[in-house]
């Protein structure tokens, strides 16, 4: 019998998982030692295997219980490996070569069903022998096979077509027993029969899984009851919405609103602007982040992205899979041969030299080293535009026997190159090898050089035993595979062997969707939160669809769907004390391809704000825009003319020098004639006039609320209608209520101000002073006095979306146990302008700000600026010294962000591009 135990999320799943554990077999504990020899747990992923294992001996541990046993939490799969190896099941070779020796054994013409139109020929037999078997694995993981659904969807329109396929596999699997073997399908169920009748187990819980597959549920039908109880463990607080299996009922969960917040949910331009977030979050966490973050990635061809970008922080991060071989000198060797001997053209001889080990190969050969080789094919290439090899051979020929030989203006360069021909010939041997598996490893050991290591000699391992299987699928099946399909087959075997990883202490998984459930860190990044990755879109090859799919039982989207939603639901509900989740969604991928963000996140209650946020403006994106340009953007050695300085000159040099270069020095603006709405500035020069005008006012020394309410409501609308008339644009409108709320929210703080006992002295006062030697200029936006301390106050006014106290000290001073960084001179040194034009010590700053929140309008006074008075005077020394030297150069990413879309290039290609003349 099988019951449900049902886990509420408080935490981590791993942890109340081993909670439960403990809990229900308690009895244990008192054993010496303990052992769970009788208890079989089976998870969805080896991850959570680990991370189940290792929550439940460090709950041992807390219980003072040190010594554990026989613990056995696996994956089915694996705890089916165990017997499946006991069976003579059919390789993948074998069973490739079995179809296409099926395809000679029946007469496919009569397979109309199948082949409406044209008979599949001999080359086109290898390319179906993988697609019947792609399906063949796929029904098998769901215990059905060709013939089994063709019984199903015998009344479908394409009954026909499956029945053709069952009369291939019918003939296929006479074949694979006829010598004694087993099909997957034969061997998986004939697994699940040894493993359940020699089981010991008297309690199977099957944890945490919330898609359990017809073999899973095999399995436990399999069981004993009267000897084995059987335990379901999910982790949530709903119980009507489970079946037996502990899978979520697809029409609760596949349409169910979840409590996803909006905050939670950022939107990248790309790939890699969603890494380099990543990256910074996770710097931000310092020397806890390997303790505290996990991050889920799916697209797999990210994955380097997301390595390189956290390595930048010094961030260790490492993928779950074992490392593949795919990135080896030999691989590419093989690959690149396998394109040659498919298309000899000379651009695929010219990608098959590059590669280390031939190159080496032609040295020998030529008895030339490799840098002049390649110096003089590209001269070749250059010289005749040969489409092949032969071509490129004749011609060479043909220019060294001219009879006109002394006129040829290439005579030298020719007889230089003569020795080429030695590689020639070794190229057309290559595009000739003969199509037998032994010749084809003969020829690659005998390029392949003598001291191979590490994993290039472990591919080269791996090529001997694919070859071996290879002669002997032949035999078994009595066929020949001819060339391409050798390789394809090699190709294939090596990319689907790994290697074993080294794993250091600190690092971070880069895990995928399935594994993150099971992570028992406190924050965990979702990242690539897009459709087609989560939910995982099917993989169906030629015969499959999402509708055969539902007919079978078998997974499809809206079973995925309602799982993934169940999934994310239970983080967000376990990670509700002391932990976070963000969700990330990328709309390019590396290869700058549009991304649809996951189906699973339009399932909110505010579905029309949170399709606003999904489908939101991204930023400007960077993929394809790097390249190696073929062309310099010389920059004139111009120096900055002008003979003074002020606070925005020397803002704009320490954000970019570049941009200083552009904007002070060659005058550049930027223009933007298309806007229909106000910019920053605009928004900001509104804000200021209307406070000047207050300032100037007979009523600027009222601490009346209401007097100052309405003088400044009266003055913000005259200055709306003189800018924009009496009829602006909707967008505008909207952005001038805004303004008109913040501005009228300084009346009640002017008026504390005032009654605190500080005085207007004057505003948009301009100034020109002596500063390091130089000419300083600018304008006070307004200047206070206390009329009980006679201390001066230097104010600014901002309206920055957010406010908190010190904010006037956080935006000029980066400052961190390691370091103290000016991002912004100006109030400190409009402080020594107001000392020396004032004649007094007695001087601070601070902003006025006034924020989206109404409520949190204030003035922000940054008390000790004094003590910082120094270093931006040294800050302001060391830039003009910069300026006036001409250093000008790009060194950071961020210092070309405001001219980036004039450019039309990223931060590494504008680099490249830029020459400064010296």
């Amino acid at each position: 019998m099988i019951e449900k135990k049902f886990i509420s999320p408080t935490g981590p799943i791993p942890e109340i998982a081993s909670k439960w554990f403990v809990d229900t077999f308690a009895e244990k504990l008192t054993q010496t030692p303990v052992s769970f020899s009788d208890i079989l747990v089976l998870v969805p992923t080896r991850a959570a295997a680990k991370n189940l294992r290792d929550a439940i001996l460090s709950e041992c541990f807390a219980r003072e219980v040190y010594g554990v046993c026989e613990l056995n939490i696996k994956t089915l799969e694996d705890e089916l490996a165990e017997y499946q190896k006991q069976t003579n099941t059919i390789t993948a070779t074998e069973a490739r070569a079995t179809w296409i020796s099926t395809f000679d054994a029946i007469n496919l013409n009569n397979l109309t069903g199948l082949f409406p139109y044209t008979t599949p020929s001999r080359n086109d037999h290898f390319h179906l022998a993988k697609e019947l078997e792609f399906l063949q694995n796929t029904l098998a993981e769901n215990l059905e096979s060709i013939a089994s659904t063709s019984d199903k969807l015998f009344d479908s329109p394409d009954a026909q077509r499956w029945q053709d396929l069952k009369s291939l596999e019918i003939t296929f699997e006479e074949k694979v027993n006829q010598s004694g073997k087993l099909t997957r399908l034969q061997s998986l169920i004939e697994a699940i029969e040894h493993s359940t009748k020699l089981s010991k187990c008297k309690h199977v819980a099957v944890v945490g899984n919330p898609d359990a597959s017809p073999l899973l549920k095999r399995y436990l039908k399999y069981l004993n009851p009267d000897e084995t109880r059987i335990s379901i463990v999910i982790f949530s607080d709903r119980k009507d919405v489970f079946d037996i299996y502990g899978t979520p009922i697809t029409e609760m969960y596949s349409e169910a609103e979840l409590e996803i917040n909006d905050s939670e949910i950022n939107i990248y331009a790309n790939v890699k602007k969603q890494a380099q977030a990543i990256a910074n979050l996770a710097q931000a966490y310092a020397d806890k982040v390997y303790d505290t973050i996990a991050i889920s990635c799916d697209q797999k061809k990210s994955i380097d992205i997301f390595k390189d970008e956290l390595a930048k922080k010094d961030i260790n991060a490492i993928s779950l899979e074992a490392e593949s071989l795919e990135k080896t000198e030999v691989f590419d060797l093989i690959s690149n041969l396998f394109s040659y001997c498919q298309f000899p053209n000379f651009r695929n001889f010219l990608n098959l030299v590059h590669n280390p080990i031939y190159l080496k190969k032609l040295e020998k050969i030529s008895n030339h080293t490799a840098d002049e080789i390649l110096a003089n094919l590209d001269f070749i290439a250059q010289e005749s535009i040969c489409a092949d090899v032969s071509q490129a051979n004749s011609t060479l020929y043909a220019r060294l026997n001219a009879r006109d030989f002394q006129t040829d203006r290439m005579r030298k360069e020719l007889l230089q190159v003569k020795y080429i021909y030695s590689i020639f010939e070794f190229a057309q041997q290559c595009s000739k090898i003969e199509s037998n598996a032994s010749n084809i490893l003969d020829f690659i050991s005998d390029i392949l050089p003598d001291d191979l290591e590490d994993n290039n000699k472990l591919v080269h391992s791996v090529l001997c035993e694919c070859v071996e299987n290879i002669c002997d699928a032949e035999n078994f099946a009595q066929i020949k595979f001819n060339r391409d399909e050798i390789f394809s087959i090699i190709i294939d075997y090596i990319r689907s062997t790994t290697t074993k990883i080294e794993l250091e202490d600190k690092r971070i998984p880069l895990q995928d969707w399935m594994e993150i459930f099971w992570s028992p860190k406190p924050h965990l990044l979702l990242c690539d939160m897009n459709d087609g990755i989560v939910p995982l879109a099917n993989s169906d090859g030629l015969f499959l669809n999402d509708s055969i799919r539902k007919k079978l039982g078998m997974r499809h989207q809206a079973l995925r769907q309602a799982r993934d939603a169940y999934m994310l639901e239970t983080l967000k509900l376990s990670r509700r004390v002391g932990g976070a989740i963000t969700i990330c969604v990328p709309k390019q991928n590396i290869s700058a391809d549009p991304l649809m963000p996951s189906r699973i996140l339009f399932q909110a209650h505010n579905l029309p704000k949170r399709t606003q946020l999904l489908f939101q403006e991204p930023e400007i994106s960077d993929v394809q825009q790097h390249y190696t340009p073929e062309w310099n953007l010389d920059v004139p050695t111009l120096k900055y003319e002008k003979n003074y300085y002020s606070a925005t000159h020397l803002n704009k040099y320490m954000k970019s020098p570049w941009e200083f270069y552009l904007q002070y020095v060659l005058s550049m603006k930027i223009v933007n004639s298309l806007n229909e709405e106000m910019d920053a500035m605009q928004f900001g020069t509104i804000f200021h006039k209307t406070m000047y005008r207050f300032a100037m006012s007979e009523i600027k020394d009222s601490t009346d609320e209401n007097e100052i309410l309405d003088f400044l409501l009266k003055e913000f609308e005259a200055i709306e209608r003189d800018t924009f008339g009496i009829s602006p644009r909707a967008q505008v409108r909207i952005q001038l209520e805004n303004l008109k709320n913040r501005i009228l929210s300084c009346a009640k703080v002017q008026a504390e101000h005032r009654a605190n006992g500080w005085r207007i002295k004057c505003a948009e006062k301009s100034f020109k002073i002596d500063l390091c030697d130089r000419t300083f200029i600018g304008t006070f936006d307004r200047i206070d006095v206390n009329e009980k301390t006679n201390l001066h106050l230097v104010l600014d006014y901002k309206t920055y979306d957010i406010f908190h106290p010190g904010i006037t000290k956080e935006k000029h001073l980066h400052i961190t146990r390691n370091e103290t960084r000016w991002m912004d001179l100006q109030l400190p040194l409009y402080v020594c302008a107001a000392n020396k034009i004032f004649e007094t010590n007695d001087v601070t700053c601070g902003y006025f700000i006034a924020p989206k929140n109404t409520k949190s309008t204030s003035i922000d006074i940054w008390k000790d600026v004094a003590e910082y008075q120094e270093s931006a005077i040294e800050k302001m020394k060391e830039i003009i010294s910069d300026i006036e030297a001409g250093k000008f150069e790009l060194s950071e990413a961020n210092q070309c962000a405001d001219y980036e879309s004039i450019f039309n290039m990223n931060f590494d290609s504008l680099k490249e591009v830029l020459k400064f003349k010296k």
